[in-house]
């Protein structure tokens, strides 16, 4: 009985350390997606800075958007942010003139340049002349065919407020994100980053959702309609903060989210996915270790008792015979 109580109690108790593990093991997870998220956005906020910097040059004011004294002072804003403490923010940057001709672009070495080419009709583009002031895009296939985001900088004229052209900073947000973690390893903790719409800019699920909206078919078809992951992103979308637990066919997944804020405002959205099985294998270490300290415990009871028993069974022998032998004396 006093065993079956005992092994009652340590599974119980095996159940809370489990518990608390998790729970422990999810708040840190929640504290690294906010942390991630901040630090994005930090890097973020240090494009915008550096092109406002590059737009009130007293080059650019004067209205020179192609001259060898503006593109030495754009590439210096270019390697700053290619290579800012090994971490590369940008690919390529773009100043064009009003009518959305590229006079100056710059390239990652190896890469195509397209000065001269007409952007214009780029959705990034409309909407920084549209809003007059700068803004984050959401993700698009670039001329080179490869996906990015693009932060585009409206240069205006600073005394008679007359619209003169844009810079452009364009980020490859896979090879960006990956600088912070995995984003291409679905077996272990990995990231993936939403822009306003919900097209998925990066995920190690599948390369071939990258640049697909959350919401359509062919998402929804490859996570089989799972409902609690599409309300987490959708609540993600909305500026709230959280985690989730599913399933959809590859195994049970932990998440947790948080937005991306430029200037306060949320831009895009970050979850972090970790496979439970990781989780449990942690826990499962720790408990398999607790468990051998006491069935060691248990084994050296038994042990002292069994041989306890033994002494006391032969203790007892030997009186009984002490007592038959002093009961012959007598009869003698």
């Amino acid at each position: 009985m006093s065993y079956g109580i005992f092994f009652y109690l340590e599974n119980t108790t095996e159940q809370n350390v489990r518990k608390s593990i998790f729970e422990q093991q999810l708040q840190n997870q929640l504290k690294d997606t906010e942390a991630l998220s901040r630090h994005i956005g930090t890097d973020l906020n240090l494009v915008v800075d550096n092109l406002h910097g590059l737009a009130n040059s007293i080059y650019i004011q004067q209205g020179d958007l192609s001259s060898n004294k503006i593109k030495k002072l754009a590439e210096e804003t270019y390697v700053h942010l290619s290579n800012n403490n090994n971490n590369n923010i940008i690919d390529r940057l773009v100043i064009a003139d009003k009518k959305g001709f590229e006079t100056i672009g710059l390239a990652a070495k190896g890469q195509q340049s397209f000065a001269g080419t007409n952007i214009a009709s780029r959705p990034w583009v409309k909407e920084t002349i549209t809003s007059k002031t700068f803004t984050f895009s959401n993700g698009f296939v670039g001329l080179d065919d490869k996906y990015r985001v693009a932060v585009g900088y409206p240069l205006t004229n600073l005394e008679n407020g007359q619209y003169m052209g844009l810079i452009g900073a364009l980020l490859p947000f896979e090879s960006f994100l990956s600088q912070y973690g995995n984003v291409h390893n679905s077996n272990s903790k990995y990231f993936v980053a939403y822009d306003k719409n919900a097209t998925i800019l990066t995920t190690a699920a599948s390369k071939s959702l990258i640049g697909k909206n959350f919401f359509g078919d062919y998402v929804q078809q490859f996570i089989h309609h799972n409902k609690v992951l599409t309300d987490f992103v959708r609540n993600l979308l909305s500026g709230k903060t959280g985690y989730a637990i599913y399933d959809y066919g590859n195994g049970e997944r932990l998440t947790t989210g948080y937005p991306i804020f430029v200037n306060d405002k949320p831009t895009y959205f970050i979850r972090i996915v970790a496979p439970t099985a990781e989780i449990y294998s942690q826990i499962n270490d720790v408990l398999f270790a607790e468990r051998v300290k006491m069935f060691s415990l248990i084994a050296g009871t038994t042990a002292a008792i069994a041989i306890l028993i033994v002494f006391l069974a032969k203790w007892s022998s030997l009186n009984e015979e002490v007592k038959r032998r002093a009961k012959e004396l007598e009869c003698k």
